[in-house]
Parts: C-alpha cells; sequence; structure tokens
C-alpha cells in the first residue's frame, strides 16, 4: 500500500484508512512532504513553532487537533477532514473520460483498443452493481476509462463478450476486493464509482 498522510501522536486512530501512516513521533513519520496531522494538544504545542492554538492549520501540510478525551468532537470532525483530503489529494489528478459509443467511428474505436492491448500498460478492471458500467483504469497515465455496458448491449453488443474481452486484456486485474471501501472512502467511492479502481490501487499490496 502507498502512504498519503501521516498521523502523528496517537495510534491507533480509527480513520478507517489503511494508508495513512500512524506514528508515534515525528521521526517515525513516513515522509515529511506528505499531509500530517497532529493529535494532542501538548503534542501540537511542543513540535509546532510559534503555536497558536486557534490556527489549526499553521503550516503547508500540516495540522493538529485535539486527542479524543481533550474534545471529542473536534477530534472526530478533524480526523475525518484530514482523511478526505488526503484521498483528495490522492485522486484530484486521475482524469476520466467517458468512451461515447454512439459518437466513437471505427477509426477511434481501432485506436482505442490498441492502446488498451498494449502489454506494458497495465489495466485495472471494475464493474459496477448490476454490470451496468465498466471501468478501465491505466495507473501509468493516470486515467480512467468509463464504458455504459447497458448502452453497449443497446447498440448490439453482448455485454457478456465485451466483459470478457476487458477481462482478457493484457496485463489486466480485476477489482475483486472491496474490503477497502469503507469509512470516507466509501463515501466517496459511492458517488465516484470511476475511483474504485484508482483506490483499489493505491491500497492493494503489490
Amino acid at each position: 500500500m502507498k502512504t498519503i498522510g501521516n498521523i502523528v501522536g496517537a495510534k491507533p486512530i480509527d480513520c478507517n484508512i489503511g494508508i495513512i501512516a500512524q506514528c508515534d513521533t515525528v521521526t517515525d513519520m513516513h515522509s515529511l512532504s506528505l499531509p500530517t496531522l497532529i493529535v494532542g494538544f501538548e503534542n501540537a504545542r511542543t513540535i509546532i513553532p510559534e503555536f497558536n492554538i486557534l490556527d489549526k492549520h499553521p503550516y503547508k501540510n500540516l495540522w493538529w487537533t485535539y486527542r479524543k478525551n481533550e474534545n471529542r468532537y473536534e477530534h472526530e470532525t478533524d480526523i475525518g477532514s484530514f482523511t478526505e483530503l488526503c484521498i483528495n489529494n490522492l485522486l484530484e489528478n486521475i482524469e476520466y473520460k467517458y468512451i461515447d459509443l454512439i459518437n466513437f467511428n471505427w477509426c477511434r474505436t481501432r485506436k482505442m483498443l490498441k492502446y488498451l492491448s498494449n502489454k506494458k500498460k497495465e489495466k485495472i478492471v471494475h464493474y459496477t452493481r448490476g454490470h451496468n458500467f465498466m471501468f478501465v483504469y491505466v495507473p501509468s497515465d493516470k486515467t480512467v476509462y468509463g464504458v455504459s455496458l447497458t448502452l453497449c448491449e443497446y447498440l448490439g453488443y453482448d455485454r457478456e463478450k465485451v466483459m470478457t474481452l476487458a477481462r482478457k486484456l493484457p496485463n489486466m486485474t480485476l477489482v475483486n476486493d472491496y474490503s477497502f471501501i469503507t469509512g470516507k472512502v466509501g463515501e466517496i467511492a459511492n458517488d465516484n464509482q470511476h475511483l474504485v479502481p484508482v483506490m483499489f490501487d493505491m491500497w492493494r499490496t503489490k
């Protein structure tokens, strides 16, 4: 799994996300360049230069919050906001392209098939519930391609054959474990199904 943020000063923190590193001290942090949340008033006062209790975001990529026993409401709110921020930072550079089969001519279709058949490019495939839509993520290009399987069927293509064709793409991985979709991750994934294969790529252990 790739690390996308640090939580320092109290662990374990239940943030429902495995790729935020939870550290006892600043020296244990995975990377100083990642978004970092300091937990605990005393930790924040000690670690943050020119600490101001009213400023929860004193520096770029640095935030602080209370421990749960200091201020439960602010602690839980800030943990949730920080988790969402880390995930959004991860996803903001992902491009989504919808493949409009109605307006795709044969030349463009052949070009797309050739691109997806490139053995050097890994593809991660995700089907929505009910197999109404298919998303193909190409990590090397940070691009997700979306295809309506319902539209495929409407245009005379067999849905199962299209899905089989996708599964036979070289260097293809099918999303088959959705255990990472919980908490804030679940909220984002449910509203943005095209990002599911992207999240799968980040959560899986290669």
